[in-house]
């Protein structure tokens, strides 16, 4: 059960990640192509795959940890809620 759960969250997560690279690098590189159906993304020069275990979800929930920590230890110069403000950018 916590299985078929997981792989679900993974792969679309992995497809979320996957959109957003491109989206970001279509800025920057004019030759830039997808393939969305293996998540392969092509510069020209090298080209990238993203499995379903690349879901990001490891990275936003050590940047989750990360800023949770800085909060509390630096609560007393923080100025709250707007401390809260630094989550969604450290976690997207």
């Amino acid at each position: 059960m916590g299985d078929g759960w997981s792989q679900t969250l993974w792969t679309g997560m992995a497809e979320v990640t996957f959109q957003a690279v491109y989206r970001l690098l279509e800025w920057f590189v004019p030759t830039l192509r997808i393939e969305p159906s293996t998540r392969i993304i092509d510069t020209g020069h090298f080209a990238v795959a993203i499995d379903p275990v690349c879901s990001g979800l490891e990275g936003m929930g050590l940047m989750l940890a990360f800023c949770t920590m800085l909060l509390l230890l630096f609560r007393k110069e923080y100025i709250f809620p707007r401390a809260l403000s630094s989550f969604p950018p450290a976690c997207s």
